[in-house]
């Protein structure tokens, strides 16, 4: 669907990337499950497609459940290449606090990697590595749901490093 036959809760979930031009299509998970045919799987939230041809995916989770976004985002980000789109960049918006006990993931700060300045890293290797995706090394990039008005407030033209 156009970016204006989108409810607005849906609309902010893409965040706005001006190296990549606007958003002119939003997919939400009935338009993923229909053109990927993932009917009955966990799929994304949101897919966005910038005016440079490539995509985005994103999902909202609450912290305690960074894995089954991982797993959604993966099973999204899989049939969207297998249906030869461009995904270039995978967000998780989040809920909650985040914890130490029992997470194999945690947000850590990173200014150049990330326009939210906040990438997921995998705790279970040293330093904090990367999260793989479908056996790929991808950023996937992390911002709180209360920060996301914010966000779009203040970021909307000066992302250009991105």
């Amino acid at each position: 669907m156009t970016k204006d036959n989108v409810p607005d809760e849906l609309r902010r979930l893409i965040i706005p990337l001006p190296t990549e031009g606007d958003v002119d299509e939003i997919l939400s998970p009935e338009d993923i499950e229909k053109r990927f045919g993932l009917q009955g799987k966990r799929k994304a939230d949101a897919m966005g497609h910038y005016t440079t041809c490539h995509w985005i995916v994103v999902e909202r989770k609450g912290v305690g459940h960074i894995d089954t976004a991982i797993d959604q985002l993966g099973v999204t980000f899989n049939a969207a290449r297998m249906h030869g789109l461009d995904v270039r960049y995978l967000l998780i918006v989040t809920s909650g606090k985040w914890g130490k006990l029992g997470q194999r993931y945690e947000q850590q700060r990173s200014d150049k990697r990330s326009p939210t300045k906040h990438i997921l890293v995998n705790k279970s290797t040293r330093r904090g590595g990367p999260v793989r995706i479908q056996g790929v090394e991808i950023d996937i990039w992390v911002i709180k749901s209360d920060d996301l008005s914010d966000y779009w407030k203040n970021n909307r033209t000066t992302l250009n490093q991105f």
